[in-house]
């Protein structure tokens, strides 16, 4: 298998190509290339247009999948305790993220920790495996499972045909997703509000390459609220808090608490929003992709709906379209945005990302060179779109679609 390939393939899912790293990638695009005739380029095409075997083979290999229940019990023993202090002061936690969940004991751990205070719990785990999060949503484990804490020792786990499985009360509270961190905007999954009380992001950027991990480590910090916790992996912790934030504990350097925002934040925010005529009022776009954001998809449709039209809310509206599966209709708003702003890289970006979908080559390479001639000269870190979209970002996708 050539070198070229296997970075090809690694840059599909934002990994660095190193000793371990390399064999993983190159096992995964062997088993997708299985799918395709034995042909290794056949296989990257496939994953490059998103062939859901191709990737559930590929992203299966690749994945680290090494999890249990409470794995460092010394974070849960912290957010315990931060829970309990929540909830006497009146504002019980309810909400967490698990970003790289793999098998799902960590996002059931989450669950079992916040349900002690508040039984209006709601936990969400992504991870890049199709099969890890297939195994997620059953919830059935083996005991391996269980390194730190025997199964019969946890409230809401019962033996069932010789494995342990998760109680059905529990599973109405915890819900699993597919997500690439390196092509997926990092943001808490539609049926999540935009920032939670609680996001655990462990072991998970090991492998990434830098400007991945800005953007995984940007998005976690965003998804997390007011006086929210933040965890990460011991390797991968900063050696400053992020922005905004402070450390929990000096015993636990990889812990960080969200400060609460000064009154003064606010008005600087607000400064260098749209102006003009046709710009949509920032309010407006706000609450839709807060509703967006929240998985109420017809209400931020109405919402987006309800001001004269601009490339922003015409984006908006064509990712939820493209969200529900509509990518015909997002295709036409993609391209009544680009209408009215042609030198919007995000629409542009986007438009591609759904010609890929639906299979349209000359699409694809027509408005490839177009964003390809709108980045041309820009500085890798600079921002181009809602979220914090980088050019490196859109480089990275269009050197994965050549």
């Amino acid at each position: 298998m050539k070198r070229t390939e296997i970075e090809a393939a690694a840059l599909l899912v934002g990994h660095r190509v190193g000793d371990q790293s390399e064999r993983k990638i190159a096992n995964g695009l062997s088993r997708a290339a299985a799918l395709c005739g034995g042909d290794e380029v056949k296989a990257l095409a496939a994953l490059k247009l998103g062939r859901a075997d191709a990737w559930r083979a590929f992203s299966a290999e690749v994945s680290i999948n090494e999890t249990y229940f409470f794995r460092h019990p010394e974070h849960f023993d912290l957010l315990n305790r931060l829970a309990a202090d929540a909830y006497t002061r009146g504002r019980s936690w309810r909400t967490a993220w698990s970003i790289g969940c793999a098998s799902g004991e960590e996002a059931w751990s989450l669950a079992l920790t916040l349900e002690r205070y508040c039984d209006d719990v709601k936990v969400a785990g992504t991870d890049l495996s199709a099969q890890a999060i297939e195994q997620g949503r059953t919830g059935r484990y083996r005991p391996r499972s269980f390194r730190d804490i025997g199964p019969e020792n946890i409230p809401g786990i019962r033996q069932s045909d010789g494995v342990w499985e998760v109680e059905a009360r529990l599973k109405a509270k915890v819900f699993f997703r597919e997500s690439n961190l390196a092509r997926d905007r990092v943001m808490p999954p539609p049926g999540m509000p935009p920032q939670l009380d609680v996001v655990f992001c462990r072991n998970v950027m090991v492998y990434l390459t830098a400007d991945v991990i800005e953007k995984v480590l940007a998005g976690a910090c965003a998804a997390v609220a007011e006086g929210g916790l933040l965890v990460l992996g011991s390797l991968e912790a900063p050696a400053a808090a992020p922005e905004g934030f402070v450390r929990v504990d000096d015993r636990i350097p990889s812990a960080f608490l969200r400060s609460p925002r000064k009154a003064a934040e606010a008005p600087r925010r607000a400064q260098g929003k749209p102006k003009g005529p046709t710009a949509t009022d920032p309010r407006t776009l706000s609450e839709a992709r807060a509703l967006a954001d929240g998985g109420e998809l017809s209400a931020a449709l109405h919402k987006a709906a309800s001001t004269p039209p601009d490339a922003d809310t015409l984006l908006l509206s064509a990712s939820i379209q493209s969200e529900r599966g509509d990518l015909t209709r997002a295709a036409s708003l993609l391209r009544q945005a680009l209408a009215l702003r042609p030198d919007h890289i995000p629409a542009l970006l986007s438009l591609v990302l759904v010609l890929v979908k639906v299979g349209d080559g000359q699409g694809v390479e027509t408005h490839s060179r177009a964003l390809a001639k709108l980045t041309h000269g820009r500085g890798d870190n600079e921002e181009v779109g809602f979220g914090g979209v980088k050019v490196a970002y859109v480089r990275r996708v269009l050197a994965g679609l050549s």
